[in-house]
């Protein structure tokens, strides 16, 4: 009977994290297909110089999260451990401790940009002396927005803690269409910088608005108990700083292969590098939304009850493991074909290495995500980020070295490497830190991305028949079903998951 009652309160920790998860895809998804829809009107509407401008101002508004110093995420697992306990009075100065500080912080960011903004404008970017004064006056609008775009920050954080990602999606989604639709229905009445940067700004000021007012109808004691707590900035700093410098390190990861090929072979080689990653590493969207509706409800379930917390973090990953390949799989089978039918044989023939490996490096990384959040929600943010500052200078060196010997596929090979060492390194940390939680399973999971990935790679390599590849496919998700059943998926949590698929369902229903 306990066991049915520990699997019962694992199913609906698993829906809840679905549901919150498939509502942060949305917020993802739609605005990206807003995107596709503009983007030619808008290349078309501004041409290629202004639009290249306003390509670095979606760039600038997406990076100015790191002027929060990682105080977003920390105010998340400061108000997410006291949801539901004794501590819980404290959360209303909590709030108000770190959004005060979130804007002093932000402010300094504007005076050091607007300091810096003639340069960037006048030398840097060497923008047209004809667009320069549009450029330098739209700029300026949008950096004196940084404090309300900060702050939406920390009211979205809030609002991730008490896991009402529904109300966060639903300010979310407007906000990302608007992004990409505004400058559209601007292009009616002009082509200036300045009215789109104005709509951005007006847009993000909205989302400020309704962040708010949904933070004091979720937590009504905001409107009431106004604090500024001096005990909480040690504690948001030292978290927040340990994020910060992951926040840093990682772009330099991502972005540093492209740059190595440009350099060592030819820019003109990058786009057979960047044209598969850009679309193939789109699959870390899943774990990615997954992350941010986790890190939460761990940073809670390691406050109150660590076997939960252990619990759904294994449990996570499990089936995390199941739904990436279930994904990965047909992508690395059919890379070829899709390369050919998307951008032609030649270029298929160039990027389908790269294709498959990147690919297996997607299903690997996302797993990384899952202990990634682990160790910040019990407040080891710090092990991360040491782990990515000894990472780095070994991945670059052994970029370069790789590029050097078997060009574009050597990049690809690097990165795997790279994500394979950083998830392997991540549950290693979990496992010496935070107990026995580097269980059979985990080892399972880390295993099976090699064996099945790359059994695959090599079996359809050797095959040019689809109707042969999509039977091996197919065989491959037979027995693999037929392993996770037997191994993966104890008899109790079948017998839960096929005997009360309605009951879920209507406490989905109610939930909503």
């Amino acid at each position: 009977m306990n066991d049915l009652k520990r699997k019962t309160e694992e199913i609906a920790h698993g829906s809840k994290l679905i549901r919150n998860t498939l509502l942060n895809l949305l917020g993802e998804g739609l605005p990206f297909f807003v995107a596709v829809f503009a983007i030619p009107r808008l290349i078309e509407g501004l041409g290629i110089t202004r639009f290249g401008i306003l390509t670095i101002i979606w760039m600038i508004v997406g990076y100015f999260s790191l002027f929060d110093l990682g105080i977003g995420r920390a105010l998340t697992k400061l108000v997410a451990e006291r949801v539901n306990t004794k501590n819980e009075h404290k959360i209303p100065g909590i709030i108000w401790t770190s959004l005060i500080f979130m804007f002093i912080l932000s402010f300094f960011g504007v005076l050091i940009l607007f300091y810096l903004l003639k340069y960037i404008v006048y030398v840097w970017l060497e923008i047209p002396p004809d667009i320069q004064n549009e450029t330098y006056q739209g700029f300026k609008c949008l950096i004196f927005s940084i404090p309300i775009i900060i702050t939406s920050i920390g009211l979205r954080s809030v609002l991730e803690a008490k896991q009402c990602f529904g109300i966060v999606n639903s300010i979310k989604i407007p906000i990302g269409i608007i992004s990409f639709l505004g400058p559209v229905i601007v292009l009616q009445f002009s082509i200036s910088l300045v009215p789109i940067i104005i709509v951005l700004v007006v847009s993000r000021i909205v989302g400020f608005i309704a962040n708010f007012i949904a933070c004091l109808y979720i937590i009504p004691s905001l409107r009431h108990s106004f604090a500024f707590d001096k005990k909480i900035i040690l504690p948001l700093l030292g978290f927040g700083g340990w994020m910060t410098i992951s926040n840093i390190i990682s772009p330099i990861m991502v972005y540093m292969d492209r740059l190595f090929i440009g350099s060592i072979l030819s820019v003109g080689t990058v786009s057979f590098y960047t044209t598969p990653y850009e679309v193939i590493t789109k699959i870390l969207i899943i774990p990615r939304s997954l992350g941010r509706v986790l890190f939460p409800v761990l940073s809670n379930a390691n406050a109150t009850n660590k076997t939960t917390g252990s619990l759904i973090y294994v449990t996570t990953a499990k089936y995390l493991f199941i739904v990436m390949c279930c994904i990965t799989l047909p992508v690395i089978t059919f890379a070829q074909e899709g390369l050919t039918l998307w951008l032609g044989k030649e270029f298929a023939q160039k990027s389908i290495f790269v294709a498959q490996c990147l690919t297996v490096g997607v299903l690997i990384n996302s797993l990384g995500h899952i202990p990634f959040n682990f160790l910040q929600s019990i407040g080891r943010p710090d092990l991360s980020a040491k782990m990515h500052m000894i990472e780095l200078p070994f991945y670059l060196l052994l970029l370069k070295k790789m590029i050097n010997i078997y060009g574009i596929n050597g990049a690809a090979i690097a990165w795997l490497i790279r994500v394979t060492f950083d998830t392997c390194g991540l549950f290693l940390l979990v496992h010496i830190f935070s107990g026995d939680h580097f269980n059979k399973k985990i080892k399972t999971i880390v295993l099976g991305c090699f064996i099945l990935n790359g059994s695959i790679i090599f079996i359809v390599t050797q095959i040019n028949s689809k109707g042969l590849k999509l039977f091996i496919l197919l065989s491959f998700f037979m027995v693999s079903y037929c392993i996770i059943k037997k191994i993966y998926i104890s008899d109790l949590e079948a017998t839960f998951f096929h005997d009360n698929c309605k009951k879920i369902s209507f406490i989905l229903r109610n939930e909503r």
